[in-house]
């Protein structure tokens, strides 16, 4: 067996104080490899450097040395030494088990860096190989503990939609007004095209400020909307693109939490635009404000007030003033899960009648803690009323436009089956949309599969 002398003498001269300084002892390699771990863990960094460093004398592709330098230097302030000790020694794995073990250790010694997302990262990786459900879970909560403490946040988000409405067209190919005769037919784009829709998107924030009592954060998100006609749906309208039907959102926001009284109050400014078909359509700003109180026995209010002004890109008498509240009342229902319902009430207010409504909405959800299988359930569903006091089709149609739309819905989650740290969503949706305008007359089911960070 190849041993190591250089080692075995610094070994000699820390635990045998009686023998001569210039003494050495053959050890095996394997031996010096655990008596360096055992050092790091054990609060002696110092003698398990010179250990992992002999070692790697000897191999400089040493992992066994490389682990001990990445678990031992970040306790002596050299976390980034550490950390790319461990990123060695994680390209030198060749095990489900050794990338496990290596990428945890990156982790960490970039969590002493403090660099919280990078270690973030790591451990998502760790958990693609983590070799059963106990690691799983011991890096799932490792991964939550490091985001509590990380003042960045980011999330990302991706959904695949195959939809019979990708464009919110109407159901009907004829344009009818309540009674009346037939008036006309809907353009080939106006009514429902089928297809898929993609969207995808991220938000990142910052924590500027957190107290015992309260947080300020920045953060900027963006959201895209992609779609693909089916072929069906390019015979129906041959002049349409899939970029008509695109959209992006840019969001800039300023948060402010306060613990007040019983409750959490928030605050937030957004500035953002919106584009349709690649072209500036609105800027945009808001003030939203809200309050949570948690009530007894799991039961909670939430009451929600914004104000927004939408500024038309390209026509200004367009311009859009909303004004809205929402009230959330939610509750446990024994031990048959989490319930809420949320009562919500817009105003928007415009130079243009077509963009001039009220809205009330009434909108369910009903989480059950048991699963079904492998799966975790949530149930929604919902009504909401539009008014158009005037609208306009060519003509103003008498006693406006009026709109009640009913929607049910169904996330199927499967936390067992994620993948570094994401677990598979697949949402179930149906909108029935009547009005007394054909054209808006609207029946839309889709399915949809996402993927849900689990911290």
């Amino acid at each position: 067996m190849k041993l190591i002398r250089n080692a075995a003498a610094l070994l000699c001269a820390l635990f045998w104080a009686t023998a001569p300084a210039a003494q050495t002892v053959d050890i095996p390699l394997d031996q010096a490899r655990l008596i360096g771990a055992q050092a790091a863990q054990t609060g002696n960094p110092q003698l398990a450097i010179d250990i992992a460093r002999a070692l790697l004398q000897a191999d400089p592709n040493d992992r066994g040395a490389l682990l001990i330098l990445a678990s031992a230097l970040p306790q002596i302030g050299q976390a980034k030494a550490g950390r790319e000790a461990g990123q060695r020694a994680f390209a030198l794995s060749t095990t489900q088990l050794q990338r496990y073990g290596a990428a945890r250790q990156v982790a960490l010694a970039a969590a002493n860096e403090r660099r919280f997302t990078l270690a973030t990262l790591w451990l998502r990786r760790a958990l693609i190989h983590a070799p059963n459900e106990v690691e799983t879970q011991r890096t799932l909560e490792d991964a939550r503990s490091v985001a509590r403490v990380n003042p960045w946040s980011t999330s990302l988000n991706f959904s695949l939609s195959p939809s019979g409405n990708v464009n919110g067209g109407a159901k009907s190919a004829l344009l009818t007004f309540d009674d009346l005769p037939v008036f006309g037919v809907n353009s080939p784009d106006a009514r429902a095209l089928s297809g898929i829709v993609l969207r995808y998107g991220f938000k990142t924030s910052y924590r500027l400020r957190q107290t015992q009592t309260d947080r300020l954060s920045l953060a900027f998100s963006y959201d895209a909307t992609r779609v693909r006609l089916s072929q069906e749906a390019q015979e129906q309208a041959p002049d349409s693109r899939n970029d008509d039907f695109s959209s992006d959102v840019a969001e800039v926001s300023l948060s402010y939490n306060r613990l007040l009284g019983q409750g959490l109050a928030s605050a937030d400014l957004s500035i953002g635009q919106v584009r349709f078909s690649g072209d500036p359509y609105y800027n945009f700003g808001r003030v939203t404000l809200s309050y949570i109180r948690p009530l007894e026995n799991g039961r909670r209010l939430q009451f929600t007030g914004f104000l927004e002004q939408q500024d038309n890109a390209l026509t200004p008498f367009q311009d859009v003033t909303r004004k809205g509240l929402r009230a959330t009342y939610g509750l446990r229902i024994g031990d048959a899960g989490g319930a809420s319902a949320t009562l919500g009430f817009t105003d928007n207010s415009s130079d243009t009648i077509n963009q001039t409504s009220t809205e009330w909405s009434l909108e369910g959800r009903w989480t059950p803690d048991r699963r079904i299988g492998p799966a975790q359930v949530s149930l929604t569903a919902g009504l909401s009323k539009v008014d158009y006091p005037q609208y306009a089709i060519f003509f103003a149609v008498p006693g406006g436009r009026q709109d009640t739309t009913h929607t049910i819905g169904m996330d199927v989650t499967f936390p067992d089956l994620q993948f570094a740290g994401f677990s598979p969503v697949v949402s179930l949706s149906r909108d029935v949309s009547k009005s007394n305008i054909s054209r808006f007359t609207r029946d839309t089911n889709s399915i949809g599969f996402n993927f849900r960070s689990s911290f």
